[in-house]
């Protein structure tokens, strides 16, 4: 059995960071911004003008860098069961994906900024999920959970999901 350090220990080490230390320099939400920055930079699924589904957004890291990215001109509607205040310039919808309600308000969303950005349809640019859920420490069903909850098509409003061009998710492994 793995031997946990004590909590001494790991708020130590938080305490040295850097990314941790610069993401409150850079006014972001968690670290975690600087894996999505990484990753945008390197494959640019964030341009201007973007319209972008953040699944499981909180704290919403994501969503300030994806709301950074599309600009006025594109869309981030943000989505996640904790009440959790969004980023500026972040459109959130508070729900389970999986429930129909929830996948209503997103598709409402969506076709509201199609009808005042005039929009020729309702594709989706980017989906991005950060969630995961409570993990168990029984390492298969944990995967096994956690790779329900990213699959788009189950996630958000098949008329809108459908039609990405990108998905963007870590792996729990």
């Amino acid at each position: 059995m793995r031997q946990t350090l004590p909590f001494w220990s790991w708020a130590a080490k938080r305490s040295r960071d850097a990314f941790r230390k610069q993401s409150k320099i850079d006014n972001y939400r968690s670290r975690a911004a600087y894996k999505l920055l990484e990753l945008n930079q390197k494959h640019r699924f964030l341009k201007n003008g973007f319209r972008v589904i953040d699944l499981g957004f909180a704290p919403g890291s994501w969503s300030q860098v994806a709301s950074r990215a599309v600009g006025s001109e594109g869309l981030v509607v943000a989505v996640d069961i904790q009440n959790v205040a969004p980023p500026q310039g972040v459109l959130p919808v508070y729900g389970d994906m999986l429930e129909p309600q929830t996948r209503a308000k997103i598709q409402d969303a969506f076709h509201q900024h199609r009808q005042q950005s005039k929009a020729d349809d309702l594709t989706v640019d980017t989906v991005l999920s950060d969630m995961l859920h409570s993990t168990t420490g029984i390492r298969i069903r944990d995967h096994a959970v956690s790779m329900v909850r990213k699959y788009p098509s189950k996630a958000a409003p098949r008329s809108t999901i459908n039609k990405f061009r990108i998905y963007v998710t870590p792996h729990f492994n």
